[in-house]
């Protein structure tokens, strides 16, 4: 996959108001395969405000060349997702500033949870055995 121009990117970023746009996911940690979509995350400037999520949708399809696109809102993401779509993910348009005080906000929020996401861990593998016998 080519990137799009910056310029491009930076105007998108402008439109819609967003303080960062990222791309991650396999397109990012090279595990891509025919039908591999590309993942964006973005942060908008004003997390009460919303953006016409088809619409900017429709505008990285153009810029990107390619109907798999799939939009995060980073403002509204769960701990995980905010976390995984950080811990390896490009800046594409916004100031790398703000990109690494999202990550370490990214940081604290995974580790506050982390105690919670172990125990629906361990809830899972107990059911899981209670079905599956071994």
């Amino acid at each position: 996959m080519k990137l799009p121009p910056k310029d491009k990117l930076e105007e998108l970023r402008v439109k819609y108001n967003l303080r960062l746009v990222l791309l991650h996911g396999s397109q990012v940690d090279g595990h891509t395969h025919k039908d591999s979509d590309i993942d964006i995350a973005v942060l908008s400037e004003d997390p009460q405000k919303d953006f016409d999520l088809l619409e900017l949708i429709g505008d990285l399809t153009d810029l990107f060349h390619s109907d798999k696109i799939d939009v995060s809102n980073l403002n509204r993401a769960n701990p995980l997702l905010l976390f995984n779509a950080t811990l390896k993910g490009e800046l594409l348009a916004g100031k790398q500033a703000d990109y690494e005080a999202l990550k370490l906000l990214a940081f604290k929020r995974f580790h506050d949870y982390k105690p919670y996401f172990e125990l629906e861990h361990n809830f899972v593998r107990e059911r899981t055995k209670s079905y599956v016998s071994i």
